[in-house]
């Protein structure tokens, strides 16, 4: 490998490159292509760095040290007014230098909103507020001067100045003067009643006029009460209380009448004559009267027997109704032994037992037969028994748990009571 200096004019290394493909041996040998003292004149003349290049490298075109690019000055743009301070763009490009040999592009902004201030803008005179002047009256309504200047601004940089009146003459109102209150005349109210000697009442009022803004009101008395007379009143009749007659019974709820008279008041100067009933019959209640017991009915014991002919006791109270307010108790016997027929025992066959296999009662007997037989006897048992209205069973019985088809099982039986049926 050989190691060449070299320098940026282009037309020497591209002279100094053919040399280099030229050279048979360029791999293992040093070849003189560029003076090295004049490499480095053009390199300092043209601002560059001189490059090693190796054999590696000969093959590629020509090689230059990297320039990274650099921002141009701020251009300035057009302000956005024509006076006074305002804004601008700036502009500024990647091109001093421009990015060479691979060398890095600009980093940043390249526009930029400045301020920029021009010459002051003209500024037109404005008015001040009108200023007040005292008014011309201590209360009410009267007049002032109001006066303004030309300083809401003052005219600058050649600006106009104001035009129009500097004072004016304008109404002012203070505070209301007093109005001191004056009564009005007596003004006569209703008579206290419609006929006869009542009183009237007087009113007037502080109306004339009404005292307003802090004036005085009026001293005096503002009602009273004076006697007036009417036409003589009539009296119309009314009721007196009601006076009770004798009850109809002697004890418990009866009958009475009650009488009133047209006495109180008595009707006077066309008075009206009382309205209404001067009798009437109304509830009286005296003391309770007695109340005799009375049995109720029979009530039935339980039977001696569960078949057949038996005893019971039968029991009464008296409470239909109970003795009441000294009333009578009742008289007789409480209990009374009666007879009670209960249904007709089984007879020998109607006894014959029946086991329960799932709702089918088959006969015990039967189990003396083969199985067919069996299911004989229970299915011809269990329709029979259905299809009778009076057949009746007793209760289940428990039997001892015995093997039966290689499992211990306890079988129920129960007797067909009552039923004409036969042949179960």
């Amino acid at each position: 490998m050989f190691q060449l200096m070299v320098a940026s004019p282009v037309g020497q290394m591209a002279h100094a490159l053919r040399h280099v493909d030229q050279a048979p041996c360029f791999k293992r040998e040093l070849v003189p292509i560029l003076n090295l003292n004049l490499a480095a004149k053009i390199a300092k003349v043209h601002g560059t760095k001189p490059l090693i290049v190796t054999t590696d490298h000969v093959q590629s075109k020509l090689l230059y040290s990297k320039v990274d690019g650099g921002f141009s000055e701020w251009v300035d743009g057009a302000c956005s007014v024509s006076c006074g301070s305002g804004t601008m763009l700036q502009k500024r490009t990647c091109s001093n230098p421009e990015p060479k040999f691979g060398g890095r592009y600009c980093q940043g902004s390249f526009n930029q909103t400045v301020s920029c201030q021009l010459d002051p803008c003209p500024i037109h005179g404005g008015f001040s507020d009108w200023h007040n002047g005292p008014c011309s009256v201590s209360c009410g309504t009267g007049s002032s001067v109001q006066t303004r200047d030309c300083s809401n601004p003052v005219p600058r940089f050649g600006g106009r100045s104001c035009h129009g009146i500097l004072n004016q003459v304008v109404p002012c109102t203070l505070d209301p003067c007093p109005v001191h209150g004056g009564f009005n005349e007596w003004l006569n109210g209703t008579c206290s009643t419609t006929c006869g000697t009542g009183q009237l009442i007087q009113i007037r009022e502080c109306s004339n006029p009404i005292p307003r803004f802090g004036g005085r009101n009026c001293e005096g008395v503002f009602t009273r009460l004076i006697p007036c007379e009417m036409d003589p009143c009539p009296v119309n009749g009314g009721f007196s209380d009601w006076d009770n007659g004798p009850c109809s019974v002697s004890c418990g709820a009866g009958r009475m009448v009650q009488t009133r008279t047209c006495s109180n008041p008595t009707p006077q100067n066309g008075g009206k004559d009382c309205q209404g009933e001067s009798k009437q019959i109304v509830p009286c209640i005296l003391d309770q009267c007695p109340v005799h017991g009375r049995f109720s009915e029979w009530t039935n014991g339980p039977c001696s027997v569960s078949c057949g002919k038996g005893k019971m006791v039968q029991t009464r109270t008296c409470s239909k109704p109970a003795p009441q307010h000294g009333g009578r108790d009742c008289v007789g016997a409480t209990f009374q032994i009666s007879e009670c027929i209960r249904p007709e025992c089984p007879s020998k066959l109607d006894s014959f037992p029946c086991l329960d296999f799932g709702h089918i009662y088959v006969p015990q007997s039967a189990f003396q037969f083969i199985e067919s037989s069996r299911v004989h006897f229970a299915q011809t048992c269990l329709n029979l028994c259905l299809l009778d209205p009076n057949c009746r069973f007793s209760t289940y019985r428990r039997n001892v748990c015995s093997m039966f088809r290689g499992s211990y099982m306890r079988k129920r039986n129960r007797f067909v009571i009552s039923s004409d049926t036969r042949n179960c």
